[in-house]
C-alpha cells in the first residue's frame, strides 16, 4: 500500500502543481481540462496553467449533469444516420429522434446556469478531481466523454484506491495520481486545508480564468 503523504499536501493547488508534472507530455495534445465541482477546480487550475489549456467545469449532478447531456448527444449522433429506428412505443425513427432532441433541450436548459461545455469530439480531455468525488460519478463522466467522441482521456486525481483505479482503467488512456492507497477515511488524510471552495468562489475563479487569464498563485 502506498501511504498518504506525511505531512499531507498543503491544499488542492499544491496537488494540482504536482499532478501537472506527470501530465507534461499531454500539452502537445492541446487538451481540454475539465474540473469536477467544486474541489476539483483548484486542482485543475494548476494543471490548466501548466499545460496552457482551456478549463471548464464538468457538472455531474444527477439533475442536469454534463454526463447526461453528453450521453444524450452521443445517442443522437449514433442514431442520426438510421432511417428505421423504432422507439419503445413502436413509433417512427423521426419520433425517436424528436424525443431525444427534447431530452437534450431540457437538459441544456436546466444546466443553463453552468458554463457551457465545449465540444469534446476528437479532443484530448483531462478530467481533474480532488480525490473526493464519488467513484461512480467520475466513472460515468469518463464513460460519457468516450461516448461523446473524446479521442484521448486522462484522469488526474491526487489520490485514489486501487479498486478505483481498476474501475476506471477501461475508460482511460492515462491516469495521473500522486498516491494509490488501499483505502482512506477523510480529506484530512491528504490535505492540511481540506475545505473545498464554495460555488461562488468557483464561479469567480472560472470567470477570472476566462476574462483575465490564469489567476495569480495563492
Amino acid at each position: 500500500m502506498t501511504q498518504s503523504p506525511s505531512p499531507p499536501l498543503r491544499d488542492r493547488r499544491e496537488a494540482g502543481a504536482l499532478l501537472a508534472r506527470q501530465l507534461g507530455d499531454a500539452a502537445a495534445r492541446r487538451p481540454l481540462v475539465l474540473a469536477t465541482p467544486d474541489g476539483g477546480v483548484l486542482v485543475a487550475l494548476e494543471i490548466a496553467r501548466a499545460l496552457d489549456a482551456p478549463l471548464h467545469l464538468a457538472v455531474m449532478d444527477s439533475g442536469a449533469g454534463t454526463r447526461h447531456r453528453l450521453e444524450a448527444e452521443a445517442r443522437m449522433r449514433s442514431s442520426g444516420g438510421a432511417g428505421s429506428i423504432f422507439d419503445a412505443a413502436g413509433g417512427s425513427g423521426h419520433r425517436a429522434m424528436s424525443r431525444l432532441a427534447d431530452e437534450l433541450a431540457d437538459l441544456t436548459e436546466r444546466m443553463g446556469h453552468h458554463d457551457q461545455l465545449p465540444e469534446v469530439d476528437g479532443r484530448a480531455v483531462i478530467l481533474v478531481d480532488d480525490g473526493l468525488t464519488a467513484d461512480t460519478e467520475v466513472h460515468a463522466t469518463l464513460r460519457a466523454l468516450r461516448l461523446a467522441g473524446a479521442a484521448w482521456v486522462a484522469l488526474a486525481t491526487p489520490f485514489l484506491t486501487r479498486a478505483t483505479g481498476d474501475l476506471h482503467e477501461s475508460e482511460l488512456d492515462q491516469l495521473a495520481s500522486l498516491w494509490v492507497v488501499e483505502e482512506y477515511g477523510a480529506a484530512t488524510d491528504f490535505y492540511v486545508d481540506p475545505t473545498p471552495p464554495g460555488a461562488d468562489a468557483v464561479r469567480e475563479l472560472l470567470r477570472s480564468w476566462r476574462d483575465r487569464g490564469p489567476p495569480p498563485r495563492a
